[in-house]
């Protein structure tokens, strides 16, 4: 049984656009907080975290504040394969 009563809700547009990253050679990790995705080579050099978003969604206060955080590493928001 999990401790988390409440499942994490992913955005509708996520599954495509890790699918499109696994078929460009991409390794894909699923994170619940503060981003959604861990994205990094398969050679393990370089890595990226990914807020995935639909066409009008909006950060919350608590990703802003981990954005804010760690000015400097690779993360950024997007909302189609094609950002991605």
């Amino acid at each position: 049984m999990s401790l988390n009563r409440y499942s994490a809700k992913r955005d509708a547009n996520e599954s495509q656009i890790i699918d499109a990253l696994l078929y460009e050679g991409f390794d894909v990790f699923q994170l619940n907080k503060p981003m959604d995705l861990l994205v990094w080579r398969m050679n393990g050099v370089g890595y990226l975290l990914l807020e995935v978003k639909g066409p009008s969604g909006r950060t919350t206060e608590a990703q802003e504040a981990f954005m804010a955080r760690t000015v400097g590493l690779p993360r950024v928001v997007v909302r189609t394969a094609t950002e991605a």
